[in-house]
C-alpha cells in the first residue's frame, strides 16, 4: 500500500517488553477503515523480540516506520515519535492495547483545520458529552480528571502543539507523566476542542502491575509537583474546589494509606497537599486524618493496625447468618 507523503494522522506506539501483545496492537491499527495514516513504532530498547516484530511489520507495510533507541522511558519514546512524525495530527496507542477498526475514522471526522484536539474514550472510561468543548472548560477537566481520563490515548492532537516543554517531564515522574503532557497540550491549544463521546480504544490492564508499583509516595509526590507546575497559579486556585484537591488527595491516600514510614523527600509535597484540605469535599474520619497528618511511624503503625482489625471484625459480622 502506498503511503501518503503527508498523512492526516501519525499513530505513535512506544514499544517495550510487550512481545505477547505487540502484533495484536499493530494488526488493529493496520485494520483501520481510515487509511490516511502512518504508523511509527518506537522500540524503546526492549530486551525481548519486540524490535524484530517491529522490523518484520515495517518490511510488509510501507505505512510503518520503526525507530530503535536505547531505553529512555515512555515519555522520550513518545517525544522521538512525534519528532519523526509527518502527520497533521498525532494519535498515541500503547503497545499492549488495541483500537477498534472505526477508531481513526471516528476521530478524524472532526479533525478539520480549526480543530486542535479531538477526544474519544476507552471502553468503560469517561468522556465529555459529544460536541465542542470551550477551551477553559477543557483545561479544567483535563487538570481535574473530572469527566476525562488522564491518559494520552483515544485522542487526536494537532502536531504543531508539541514542543520541548510538552515532553520536559523528568524521568523521576514515573506515574502520571502522560497526564502532565496532556495539561501542557491543553494550555498550548487555541483551536477547537471536540468530543466524540465514542469508544475508540481498548485498554488492557497491565498484567505485571507496573501502574500499581508506581503509586508510591515518591512517585505521587513527583507527579503532584510537576502537575501543579504545568498549571498557571490562578487556575490552580480556580480548579482546587472543582475537583483538583479531591483528585490529589485520593492519589496521596492510595499511596500512603498502608505505609508505616513516609519518605522525607515527600514532606514538602505533603505539606502543600494539606494546605489544599479546605478545598476538598472528602470527609476525613479520625484514622484517615491521623494517617494524612502524622509521619511518626509508631503512631501510624498503631493506627493502621487498629483500622485493619476494625475492618476484619466488621467483615466477619457481615458474614454471619442473618446479617
Amino acid at each position: 500500500m502506498n503511503q501518503p507523503l503527508i498523512p492526516k494522522v501519525s499513530v505513535i506506539v512506544p514499544v517495550y517488553k510487550v512481545e505477547a501483545y505487540l502484533q495484536e496492537c499493530i494488526d488493529s491499527i493496520l485494520a483501520q477503515t481510515f487509511t490516511d495514516f502512518e504508523l511509527i513504532l518506537v522500540n524503546d530498547g526492549s530486551p525481548d523480540n519486540c524490535g524484530a516484530i517491529c522490523d518484520q511489520n515495517a518490511a510488509r507495510d510501507s505505512r510503518i516506520r520503526v525507530i530503535h533507541q536505547e531505553n529512555q522511558g515512555v515519555t522520550r519514546a513518545r517525544a522521538n515519535g512525534v519528532a519523526a512524525a509527518k502527520g497533521e495530527f498525532i494519535n498515541f496507542v500503547d503497545s499492549d492495547d488495541t483500537i477498534p477498526t472505526h477508531s481513526l475514522a471516528t476521530l478524524a471526522a472532526h479533525a478539520d483545520g480549526a480543530t486542535d484536539i479531538v477526544l474519544g474514550k476507552y471502553q468503560g472510561g469517561k468522556c465529555p458529552d459529544a460536541g465542542e468543548i470551550p477551551i477553559d472548560k477543557y483545561r479544567e477537566i483535563t487538570v481535574t480528571c473530572s469527566t476525562i481520563h488522564g491518559g494520552p490515548y483515544a485522542r487526536l492532537f494537532r502536531r504543531t502543539l508539541f514542543d520541548n516543554k510538552v515532553f520536559a517531564t523528568p524521568t523521576c515522574v514515573r506515574y502520571g507523566e502522560d497526564h502532565v503532557m496532556n495539561i501542557h497540550l491543553a494550555y498550548k491549544a487555541q483551536g477547537r476542542i471536540y468530543s466524540t463521546n465514542t469508544t475508540v480504544y481498548y485498554y488492557r490492564s497491565n498484567a505485571d502491575g507496573a501502574a500499581t508499583t508506581c503509586k508510591t509516595p515518591e512517585y505521587i509526590a513527583a507527579y503532584q509537583t510537576y502537575r501543579l507546575a504545568a498549571i498557571p497559579p490562578q487556575d490552580i486556585e480556580n480548579f482546587l474546589p472543582q475537583g483538583l484537591a479531591d483528585h490529589l488527595f485520593h492519589l496521596w491516600i492510595n499511596a500512603t494509606n498502608h505505609r508505616i514510614r513516609i519518605p522525607k523527600s515527600t514532606l514538602a509535597a505533603q505539606r502543600q497537599l494539606l494546605s489544599f484540605k479546605k478545598y476538598s469535599s472528602i470527609k476525613f474520619p479520625t484514622p484517615l486524618a491521623i494517617l494524612l497528618y502524622c509521619n511518626n511511624p509508631i503512631i501510624r503503625a498503631i493506627t493502621i493496625t487498629i483500622r485493619n482489625l476494625a475492618h476484619r471484625i466488621l467483615k466477619k459480622r457481615q458474614s454471619l447468618p442473618g446479617k
